[in-house]
C-alpha cells in the first residue's frame, strides 16, 4: 500500500511517499528535490550538512550568489554552458535549481498516488521543469516522468538531465563505494568513456572483465561521460550490499549532450578548469563534502513553441551480499554471478548470486522445452526473496535425475506470493552445464 503524508525531514517541511520498502522525502521548496530515498533504515542520497534545515532567502541563492547544493535528486536542462542562450548556465540557478516548485497530488492507476512537481518559468530561456513521481506497489522502485516545457514562441533544442547525488559518508576503505556502468561496444571513445573534468589518469576509473566502467571512489574530483547503449547505471555500497540503480532508455540514433547518455561525478580533492577558470577543491570535508553523482541524459530534441518533451526513468533499490560486485541488471534485479554448475562425485552443484527488486518466491526449476511453460516446470528448490537481502543459490542435483542429453533448461524463476509467475532472472542449459 502506498501512503502519503506531510512531515519534517532534517528540519525542512517535506512530503513523504511510502511503500512497503521505500520512504521518499520530497522538498518542493528546495528546487523540487527528492531530498532522501531510504530503504527501511538505509538512506541512499547525499544531504549537504552545510545547508541542513536552513531556509532560503528571497534571492534563492547562497552567499554572494553561490550555488545552494542541498543534495538529493533533481532534474536540470541540458546542455550546460555559458556561451549562449541555447545552453543552461547553472548551477546556480535561482529558478530551476533552487526555486520553489508547486506540488499537486492525484490518484494514479490501481489506487496509486502520483505527485507532480512543477517549477516556476525561467523567462530568460523560456523553460519550465515538471515531473510526475510515484512508487511501484510491487517492487522497490521509484517511477518518474520528467518533462521540459518550452514557453517561448520559437523552437528550442534541449535535453532533460536527472542528477542523483549519492552519499558516501566516511570512506572506510578503497572499493567501498562504486558506480558501475556498461560501456558501448561501438563507443566513440577508446576506453568506452571520456574524462570531462579532473586528471585524465584518475585512479578511480577502470574497466572490469565485462567492459563496464567502475568508478571506485577515492575522494578525488573528477567527471566522466559515457555513450553507453545500456539501460542501467548502478551505485553500490559494498560494506552493506545496498544498491541504487538508475534505469532508463537510450536511443543511439539520436544526438545527446556532450555525446554522452551517462555522466558520473566524484566530489573530492583536486583541480578542474570550468567556466574559464581553475577551481581548486580542498582536502577538507567541510568545504569539499564527499559524495558521488549519477547523471543520466535524454536525447537533445527540438521542442516546438508551447510544447514539451518527456523522459521516463526509474530508480530501483536492492541488496546483494556484502563485498559482492554487480555483473548485470535486468527487470527483476541484479545478477552478481550467473548460474553455473560444478561436477561433483554424485551430484551437480548449481550456484548463483542475485539481488531482487521484488518480494516473492524464487524457484529453481527444470523446464522440458526451450521456452518456459509453467505447466511443465519441476521444482528443484525455492526460497523467499526481497529487496532487503541478497540471495545465494547453492543447490545439489543428484546425477540419478534424468537430465542429461536433453534440451532441458534449469531456470531461476521469480513468482509473487500468490504464486503468479513474474519472470526469469537467470537460466542455464543442462547440456552446457552438466
Amino acid at each position: 500500500m502506498i501512503k502519503f503524508s506531510t512531515t519534517k525531514y532534517l528540519g525542512w517541511d517535506a512530503h513523504l511517499l511510502q511503500s512497503d520498502w521505500i520512504k521518499l522525502y520530497l522538498a518542493p521548496q528546495l528546487g523540487g528535490r527528492i531530498m532522501q530515498l531510504a530503504m527501511h533504515d538505509h538512506e541512499f542520497l547525499f544531504v549537504n550538512p552545510e545547508f541542513v534545515g536552513k531556509h532560503v532567502n528571497d534571492s534563492r541563492l547562497g552567499k554572494e550568489g553561490s550555488w545552494l547544493n542541498f543534495g538529493g535528486e533533481k532534474i536540470w536542462p541540458a546542455p550546460q554552458g555559458w556561451d549562449n542562450d541555447s545552453q543552461w548556465p547553472g548551477p546556480p540557478d535561482p529558478i530551476l535549481d533552487s526555486g520553489v516548485y508547486t506540488l499537486t497530488k492525484k490518484d494514479g492507476d490501481g489506487n496509486n498516488i502520483v505527485l507532480t512537481l512543477k517549477s516556476p518559468i525561467d523567462f530568460s530561456r523560456g523553460l519550465q521543469m515538471e515531473r510526475d513521481i510515484m512508487l511501484s506497489k510491487k517492487k522497490a522502485e521509484v517511477v518518474i516522468k520528467a518533462s521540459l516545457h518550452n514557453t517561448k514562441n520559437v523552437s528550442q533544442k534541449w535535453a532533460i538531465w536527472p542528477v542523483c547525488q549519492v552519499q558516501t559518508g566516511k570512506l572506510i576503505s578503497e572499493g567501498q563505494f562504486q558506480i558501475i556502468c556498461p560501456t558501448a561496444t561501438d563507443s566513440k571513445y577508446n576506453s568506452g568513456y571520456k574524462v570531462m573534468h579532473g586528471v585524465v589518469n584518475n585512479p578511480q576509473y577502470s574497466l572490469n572483465d565485462k567492459k563496464q566502467l567502475v568508478v571506485d571512489y577515492k575522494y578525488m574530483i573528477g567527471k566522466v561521460g559515457l555513450d553507453t547503449d545500456s539501460d542501467w547505471v548502478a551505485f553500490l555500497d559494498k560494506t552493506t550490499g545496498k544498491v541504487l540503480i538508475y534505469k532508463f532508455s537510450v536511443q543511439k540514433h539520436l544526438e545527446y549532450p556532450d555525446n554522452t547518455s551517462v555522466q558520473i561525478w566524484t566530489n573530492g580533492i583536486g583541480t578542474i578548469y570550468s567556466r574559464n577558470k581553475l577551481t581548486i577543491f580542498e582536502n577538507d570535508p567541510s568545504l569539499t563534502p564527499p559524495y558521488m553523482e549519477i547523471e543520466i541524459l535524454s536525447p537533445l530534441v527540438n521542442i516546438l513553441p508551447g510544447k514539451k518533451i518527456d523522459f521516463q526513468y526509474q530508480i530501483a533499490l536492492s541488496t546483494i551480499g556484502k563485498g559482492q560486485e554487480i555483473m548485470d541488471v535486468n527487470k527483476l534485479g541484479i545478477i552478481v554471478s550467473n548460474m553455473y554448475a560444478t561436477n561433483q562425485k554424485n551430484s551437480y552443484e548449481i550456484i548463483g548470486n542475485y539481488g531482487f527488486f521484488y518480494k516473492g518466491i524464487l524457484k529453481i526449476q527444470i523446464n522440458d522445452a526451450d521456452k518456459i511453460d509453467t505447466s511443465k516446470l519441476r521444482d528443484l528448490y525455492k526460497t523467499q526473496v526481497s529487496p532487503l537481502k541478497g540471495t545465494t543459490i547453492k543447490l545439489a542435483i543428484k546425477k540419478t535425475i534424468p537430465l542429461l542429453n536433453t534440451n532441458h533448461i534449469i531456470s531461476a524463476n521469480l513468482y509473487d506470493l500468490k504464486n503468479n509467475y513474474i519472470g526469469t532472472i537467470d537460466e542455464i542449459n543442462v547440456q552446457n552445464c552438466c
